[in-house]
């Protein structure tokens, strides 16, 4: 049976690695209560893999890499823009 996960992620340039088991659906980003979470759709038995997310703000270098854009959270009402990447 199948469940919806959260992860909480920070919002500085940086690369956070979360540990989700295999073939889970990526669902959304949003803010919860001042703090940035990625949701994901899993098998809970399957077995876990490490996925690399990337955060960079708004200006930051980047790196050329291969990346999925999962999307973009405005912190601190607006203030602090960072956006999100899941390198593959």
């Amino acid at each position: 049976m199948k469940q919806i996960w959260k992860y909480k992620l920070d919002y500085k340039d940086a690369i956070q690695q979360i540990e989700v088991p295999a073939y889970s659906e990526f669902l959304c980003i949003q803010q919860q209560l001042g703090t940035v979470c990625l949701w994901y759709l899993v098998e809970p038995n399957n077995e876990p893999v490490v996925k690399n997310i990337e955060i960079c703000m708004t200006g930051s270098d980047m790196a050329d890499s291969n990346r999925m854009y999962l999307g973009t959270c405005q912190i601190h009402d607006g203030f602090i823009v960072a956006h999100y990447f899941e390198l593959l």
